[in-house]
């Protein structure tokens, strides 16, 4: 699922990811993070934060990964992208990031 934040600052929301429970996996041109829905690595949500402009990240693009890929060919076949629990976790991101 893939949505458009305006006027997101890029250390604002590193620190907003990080306290939410976030790992930060890439700090890049694009910033990438997972988060676990439990103790465990997987499933968890991919989160992936890239901007068109030098004023920060603008779009959120987020997937569930449900378990490790055997081979780099299959991560499509391991994620979802239209789920309930994706859409209220990207509600409830929108309500954080565009606080700040």
């Amino acid at each position: 699922m893939r949505t458009k934040i305006p006027g997101l600052h890029r250390v604002n929301s590193l620190n907003i990811l990080r306290r939410d429970g976030y790992w930060i996996t890439n700090e890049g041109d694009d910033i990438k993070a997972t988060k676990p829905f439990g103790k465990k690595r997987y499933p968890r949500f991919h989160l992936k934060i890239s901007g068109e402009n030098e004023k920060g990240p603008t779009h959120l693009d987020l997937h569930i990964d449900w378990e490790r890929p055997k081979h780099s060919q299959y991560w499509g076949k391991c994620s979802t992208e239209d789920d309930d629990a994706i859409r209220s976790e990207m509600e409830r991101l929108k309500g954080l990031l565009s606080n700040f």
